[in-house]
This record gives structure tokens, sequence and C-alpha cells, in this order.
């Protein structure tokens, strides 16, 4: 009988290679995810802004009544993390109704604190051109969950309210991007 002297140096290094080849392959899994969850939340946002400005436009109730609104909390750093990201309209007894609303949390604050994603907002000064408005910073800003309100102009679709840049960033400080949204026109980009 042939009898068994357990693994040799060579099957225990191939074991130890597969098993770091796999946890590499893991750790840039979970970082790519991580990535894709963070750009994911910028699209949301891009798209409520192009969503009420089209809107605003089209169907808005009155001539500056349709609305973004872009709800945050802060985390233990003070850095505000978006939560939902809906659009608003006043109907004509002046009640608000929910167009669209989309959660932007990346994943569970409370559990997950890695997978979150960061706003920054700065307001853009008003252009010296005839037809601008003076961007007024967003209302309500203050607080532990502060709300941020992005308002179109009907008839001109220049933005009467959260003009500006709005920066996302992952928990490590990193730029995800960017949503500049111009006050004059309207536009807006990733950038």
């Amino acid at each position: 009988m042939k009898k068994n002297k357990g693994y040799s140096m060579i099957e225990m290094m191939i074991v130890i290679a597969i098993m770091a080849i796999l946890t590499g392959v893991a750790v840039v899994s979970m970082s790519m995810i991580k990535k894709a969850k963070a750009q994911d939340v910028v699209r949301t946002f891009n798209s409520q802004v192009t969503n009420a400005w089209l809107q605003t436009k089209a169907i808005g109730k009155k001539q500056t009544s349709m609305y973004v609104e872009v709800t945050t909390k802060k985390d233990s750093n003070g850095k505000l993390i978006p939560c939902k990201f809906m659009i608003k309209d006043l109907d004509t007894d002046g009640k608000t109704i929910i167009v669209k609303e989309e959660t932007a949390l990346t994943s569970n604050p409370e559990s997950d604190s890695s997978a979150r994603v960061r706003m920054e907002y700065v307001a853009s000064t008003p252009s010296n051109s005839p037809g601008a408005k003076a961007n007024q910073d967003s209302e309500n800003v203050a607080g532990d969950n502060p709300t941020f309100i992005i308002r179109f102009d009907k008839a001109t679709g220049e933005v009467v309210k959260g003009a500006g840049t709005y920066t996302f960033t992952d928990d490590g400080g990193n730029v995800v991007a960017s949503v500049y949204i111009d006050a004059v026109t309207g536009n807006h980009y990733i950038k």
C-alpha cells in the first residue's frame, strides 16, 4: 500500500498562487462596482435635471412651478450624501405634486459608508449678458438634511435657482464627476 505523505511544496505554491489571483480579481471587482454605483448617482442626478428642464418647458403649470429637489443628509464628517432626486410641480391649487422620484443612495448609509457618494454645490456667478438672471443659492441648505432646489424658467429655459457646479466624490475624496448647470441657457453636462 502507498502511504500518503501530504502536500508537496509545489502543490502548496500552486494553491497559494491561485488564492492570490482570486483575491486580486475580487478587490478589482469591488472597486469597479463602487465606481459604477457612484457614476449611477451622477447619471440619475443629470437625468432628473434634464427631465425637469424638459417638463418645465412642456407641461409646467406656471412660469417657474416645476423644479428638481435634491434631499441630502450629512455624514459624520459633515459631507453631504445625496438621498433623493425628485421632480416636483405645483398644481392649480398651489399644492406640490411629485412628478418623478428616484433614490440616490448607493448603499445603506448605516451599514456601508464606503459606498456612499458625497455631493458639493458651488453656485455660479451670474453672467453680465442682458437676459441673465441673478442665480440665487439653493433653498434650505443649512441643517442636518439640506435640500437643494433647481428651478427653470418656463419661457426661456434659464435657471432661476440652483445654477452652478454639483461635484460628486467617493468616500476617498476622489472626484467621480461634476454636473455643471449653466444659469443663462439651462444647459447642463457631466464633466
